[in-house]
């Protein structure tokens, strides 16, 4: 899409994405990086969504449904403080195994 393609999302457009994506305000706001304030006032006060990074955002989620799931996962794993220094341990004994079998490589 070219910026000069943008069409603002009215508010009925953004209730339609809510209800298909079975979003509340609160993730409305999550996802859009807006406050749930922000997103009560663009379905009550009519104005037209303007803001392209949501409203290209939420029209992709409502076009491709596979992607809110991904993001609320990500989410969720995101609290998880244990998750990242595995991950981190993982990857410095993948380093180490590395080293070491480099070096017995050197030796044979």
């Amino acid at each position: 899409m070219h910026l000069t393609d943008f069409t603002p999302m009215d508010s009925g457009e953004l209730r339609g994405v809510m209800a298909d994506l079975g979003l509340t305000y609160e993730e409305t706001a999550e996802i859009v990086g807006m406050t749930p304030s922000g997103i009560s006032k663009w379905l009550y006060e009519g104005r037209p969504i303007k803001n392209v990074a949501a409203v290209t955002l939420l029209r992709m989620l409502r076009a491709d449904l596979t992607i809110l799931p991904k993001i609320r996962e990500a989410r969720a794993n995101k609290g998880n403080p244990a998750e990242p220094r595995e991950v981190g341990l993982n990857a410095a004994k993948r380093k180490k195994d590395k080293i070491n079998r480099d070096i017995e490589d050197k030796d044979d």
